[in-house]
């Protein structure tokens, strides 16, 4: 049978979801252990975000708080011509190339009047075929990487896992673009969100 039942849908549900549900938790309590073990046996941890920083002092580490920051571009960018581009910037991190997913599957067919862009090495593993108006634009050097953000209308960060700090907004703002994010994103870099339509604007 399917590993999560006839009528399971998917991974995630029935026996076979459960199983796994358990081999991520214990996964994860065998990291935590490890990062408090090496938290205890250092100098000093560097810690890149709040959230982060204040777990490693509730383990009892010395931490240092040090932020990333970004590169704002000179000038004012130029507004995009033609249909409105929504933009996404990620690694190929986990969560990062789940997002693309969401945005190949789901946002870019639910929305084929908009045009979408993935910059990064999140598209990477995304299958064929793709929608017609995504376009995935890869790794790109400093310049070029600038050009492209330049050229979007909205910047999107749909991650719904992962911590630390939230390097693609610290691009986006830079750029001076909107942003789209789910409450895990904006909790990274501290921004304030509303999940109450009448109050976006």
């Amino acid at each position: 049978g399917q590993l999560g039942g006839e009528d399971s849908g998917g991974v995630g549900r029935g026996v076979g979801g459960a199983r796994l549900i358990g081999v991520a938790a214990l996964v994860g309590g065998i990291a935590e252990g490890l990062e408090r073990r090496l938290a205890a046996l250092s100098e000093r941890v560097v810690a890149c975000s709040p959230e982060d920083a204040a777990t490693f002092r509730a383990w009892g580490a010395r931490t240092l708080l040090v932020g990333h920051g970004a590169t704002i571009p000179d000038g004012e960018p130029a507004p995009p011509e033609g249909p409105p581009v929504l933009g996404f910037l990620g690694s190929g991190h986990g969560p990062n190339r789940e997002a693309a997913a969401f945005i190949a599957r789901v946002l870019a067919p639910s929305l084929p009047e908009m045009r979408f862009e993935i910059l990064g090495e999140a598209g990477d593993g995304l299958g064929e075929p793709l929608p017609g108006n995504l376009r995935l634009l890869g790794a790109l050097p400093a310049g070029e990487k600038a050009r492209a953000l330049s050229g979007w209308s909205l910047a999107l960060n749909p991650v719904e896992t992962g911590g630390g700090a939230n390097l693609k907004l610290a691009d986006y703002l830079a750029h001076g673009l909107p942003v789209l994010a789910t409450v895990v994103a904006a909790i990274a870099v501290g921004l304030w969100w509303s999940t109450r339509t009448d109050e976006v604007p």
